[in-house]
């Protein structure tokens, strides 16, 4: 008799362990299952997203430094309304179905700025040599290239002026243009109403 509850007691036990570890392992396998799905969803989410926080702030970072460039060595030298016309022309071409659609691509365009033909150097790593001058200028050129970056920039030209010259340089495509107006030393064109 006692050899019989030890051999149920031990089939038992068997029984109940192989039970709890069947439990287990079940478990275990579902939450593999779980985590591979879950997996798959992140890189199914990270996929479909065009960029995570991290990428949308650096290329806005890039973007303002490209905006803080031009302005500065194209209008520093204008004052408050020449900057925010040349402003005003890159956010016209920058929204504008003939340019690129965003401000580096406007802005890097082949001989479309000239201060991208002469090699200058990113204003951020000589800014703590500008004169005090040209630091207002640069913290000014800052500002108007944030609120661009950041959506909240209002053109001061009209949408229809893409393009401008310095008076002392005769370009050839500025005969093909209309004069919209000038300020300081540039004019702005416009195209040519037709009749």
């Amino acid at each position: 008799m006692k050899d019989t509850i030890k051999r149920w007691s031990i089939y038992i036990t068997i029984f109940v362990v192989s039970m709890l570890l069947t439990d287990q392992y079940r478990e275990y396998r579902q939450l593999k299952e779980f985590e591979a799905v879950r997996k798959d969803l992140i890189r199914q989410e990270q996929m479909t997203k065009p960029f995570g926080n991290d990428q949308q702030e650096a290329v806005k970072d890039q973007e303002r430094n490209c905006l803080k460039n031009a302005l500065y060595y194209e209008a520093r030298s204008e004052g408050a309304v020449g900057i925010l016309a040349v402003a005003s022309v890159i956010e016209n071409r920058k929204n504008h179905a003939s340019y690129p659609s965003s401000y580096c691509g406007v802005i890097n365009q082949r001989k479309q700025f000239s201060y991208t033909l002469q090699g200058k150097p990113d204003v951020e790593r000589i800014e703590w040599r500008l004169k005090s001058a040209d630091k207002v200028a640069y913290g000014y050129v800052s500002d108007v290239a944030n609120s661009m970056v950041e959506g909240q920039f209002k053109p001061v030209l009209e949408h229809s002026v893409l393009w401008y010259a310095k008076i002392s340089v005769r370009n050839y495509w500025t005969k093909t243009k209309a004069v919209a107006t000038r300020i300081g030393q540039h004019i702005f064109y416009k195209e040519k109403e037709t009749k």
